[in-house]
């Protein structure tokens, strides 16, 4: 299927308005899908309120407001009576009313006097008043007169309608420059009636299309979706999830600043480290990350945590979660941890690990964020002062209508936070289109991924990556591993047993990050030529828990992520261009440390860890590895040029 670069939304208050804004369309913006949003009693209930009141200033907002939830690029009103409403509409991407590009080019054609033509009395003064508002405004005096052609109204078809405006125009116009057609009803007659006249006509339909086109193809475009991830590991995770559905994503390190140039994209996601640090901190950071994605046009935000929660009561995804509600508008959240594809599950609120509940999981001994209850409902009860309630799976499993009908039903009450239970892909399906147009939703990649199907199939994309190509190739590699994760011990012991040299990390002998870093170095330094090395200060559950006893849990974490991000600058400067790095603390250390800010995101080497490449003239790749993530063999093939550095076909 092949995509339409940008998708229209038009707002008509009558039938006989949209033929005219497509066929415009078509013509001046033909890289556009038209999107047609119809509400035909408009006009019928303006003309019982005496005009546009209101309750219908708000009624066409919302209607507004919906086109660009769904995932329009711009938005063309259709009806001149609505069109002071552009004005109070804040929205993130171009509204526009169905006379501004009209009025510009009358107002700015270089014409002396102009013949406003309507086919009914309010119409006519309704464009006059408007465009001579606009004249004003400008330094140029234009003439105005205006004419109504009852028998427009009446026309069947484009040949009568041109005959009707041409027998009253003829006489009338002759002094006039121009004829500007105030009602897109009258469009169809615009080639006919400048042929008769010889002279040119202006109408609504195809000025705005033209001005849309112009507008549009000089902005970046909207991305539909944004995720905001609390570390660097989980949004690799999350943006191989949207890449996989169709969408050209981009992967930012921190919010990128302002005035940052946006390649091609479908959706963007900001990579925080905010996982461990004190509530205060992680909102502070996540809010400017919104307000970013907001200020970009974003339409949909997603709020990525880690698929085995990794956050105790102290933690922060509680707060964070209703600062995003807050500044989202959102009055309900459904959020899920689980992930199928990496062996992650939810059922009655209990969130599963390979098929173990969390607290009998290895995740029970994790150092910083050891979880002790399975209950995610409890677990994020303790973090909020809003309402938890559990979504069941016999719920999901009723369909998209029955999940709709629970949130609407609680929306009565304060923001209220759903956890859903999610057992298969499927599942996660259906709590995707059940939110696929609220503002904010939260959870795992599983989540993330059902959520970016969707909208990549709004827009076109069909499942399946697009093709990047590895811009680094065959360069010196190494591992860098801070995570203490079962998984990533046996990677360790996979990738050392096939014969690669390897050096520990160890706080308690050299509890200094720059001696640490010297020495691991200085080992490298003396490696044999070709070698691929691995720096670790991974350990096992009854070590670690020395070393934090001696050190302390806090001052051990920073001291060994100093010593990494020492190592890191120190590879780089010795040519390593390609770095495999375990552990979310441990990769947001290396890439603030490499100074990197935003990357392409490339193919995977397992579910939720892929190659991504930084943005330059000499780009780096790099592995950022979730620690419980990949097969026990992974640091071997990703750092196997003989095996495409591990990509799976």
């Amino acid at each position: 299927m092949t995509r339409s670069e940008y998708l229209v939304a038009l707002i008509s208050a009558t039938p006989v308005a949209i033929p005219p804004a497509i066929d415009a369309m078509a013509e001046q913006f033909p890289e556009a899908e038209v999107w047609n949003l119809l509400d035909d009693r408009l006009l019928r209930d303006a003309a019982d309120a005496g005009g546009l009141t209101e309750p219908l200033h708000q009624r066409m907002r919302r209607l507004i407001a919906h086109a660009v939830d769904c995932g329009a690029d711009a938005v063309l009103l259709t009806c001149s009576m609505y069109g002071p409403v552009v004005q109070q509409a804040a929205a993130s991407v171009p509204v526009l009313a169905p006379d501004d590009a009209a009025f510009e080019a009358a107002a700015t054609g270089g014409y002396s006097r102009v013949l406003v033509v309507a086919s009914l009395d309010s119409a006519l003064a309704d464009s006059v008043d408007r465009f001579t508002q606009r004249i004003e405004a400008g330094p140029d005096h234009v003439e105005v007169r205006g004419l109504v052609v009852p028998t427009a109204l009446d026309a069947e078809g484009p040949t009568e309608l041109a005959e009707a405006l041409i027998t009253a125009c003829q006489g009338a116009a002759d002094d006039a420059d121009a004829v500007l057609l105030a009602q897109f009803s009258l469009a169809p007659a615009q080639q006919a009636l400048a042929d008769a006249l010889g002279k040119p006509v202006i109408a609504g339909p195809h000025s705005a299309a033209a001005a849309l086109r112009e507008t549009l193809t000089q902005r970046p475009q909207r991305a539909p979706v944004g995720a905001i991830a609390d570390d660097y590991t989980g949004a690799t995770d999350v943006a191989l999830a949207f890449r996989a559905a169709g969408l050209r994503t981009v992967l930012f390190f921190g919010s990128p600043s302002a005035d940052v140039e946006l390649p091609s994209h479908d959706a963007v996601v900001i990579a925080l480290k905010s996982r461990t640090v004190a509530a205060a901190e992680a909102v502070e950071v996540s809010l400017k990350a919104r307000e970013w994605l907001a200020a970009a046009g974003v339409g949909q935000v997603y709020f990525k945590y880690c698929s085995t929660f990794d956050s105790t009561p102290r933690g922060n995804i509680g707060p964070v979660m209703d600062a995003l509600a807050a500044a989202t508008g959102a009055t309900s959240v459904i959020t899920t941890p689980s992930s199928p594809e990496h062996r992650r599950t939810v059922y009655a609120g209990q969130l599963f690990v390979d098929g173990i509940p969390l607290a009998e999981s290895h995740m029970a001994h994790h150092p910083l964020t050891p979880m002790t209850d399975s209950s995610v409902p409890r677990l994020l009860a303790a973090q909020t002062s809003h309402r938890v309630e559990p979504l069941l799976l016999a719920t999901v499993r009723e369909g998209v209508a029955a999940v709709r009908r629970a949130v609407h039903e609680a929306r009565e009450h304060p923001t209220v936070y759903f956890v859903a239970d999610a057992v298969e892909p499927s599942d996660l399906d259906v709590v995707a289109a059940a939110v696929i147009d609220e503002p904010l939703v939260a959870g795992a990649a599983g989540l993330a991924g059902a959520v970016a199907r969707l909208h990549g199939n709004q827009r076109g994309r069909p499942d399946g990556e697009a093709s990047v190509a590895d811009p680094v190739g065959s360069v010196h590699a190494a591992v860098l591993s801070g995570s203490c994760s079962a998984r990533t011990l046996e990677q360790i012991a996979d990738f050392t047993s096939r014969g690669n040299p390897s050096f520990r990390l160890d706080a308690l002998s050299t509890p200094s990050a720059e001696k640490l870093a010297e020495g691991a170095l200085d080992w490298i330094d003396g490696l044999p030529a070709g070698s691929t090395p691995l720096v670790y200060s991974s350990l096992p559950a009854p070590e670690l828990r020395q070393v934090q006893q001696q050190l302390g849990a806090a001052e051990s974490a920073e001291l060994l992520e100093s010593a990494m991000s020492l190592i890191a600058t120190g590879l780089a400067r010795r040519g390593f261009r390609r770095i495999v790095s375990a552990g979310g603390e441990t990769s947001g250390a290396i890439v603030e440390a490499l100074q990197i800010r935003g990357v392409e995101v490339g193919a995977d080497v397992a579910p939720g860890v892929p190659w991504v490449y930084t943005i330059g003239a000499e780009p780096l790749a790099l592995l950022l590895k979730s620690g419980n993530f990949g097969d026990v063999s992974l640091f071997s093939r990703a750092l196997d040029p003989d095996q495409h550095w591990g990509v799976q076909a």
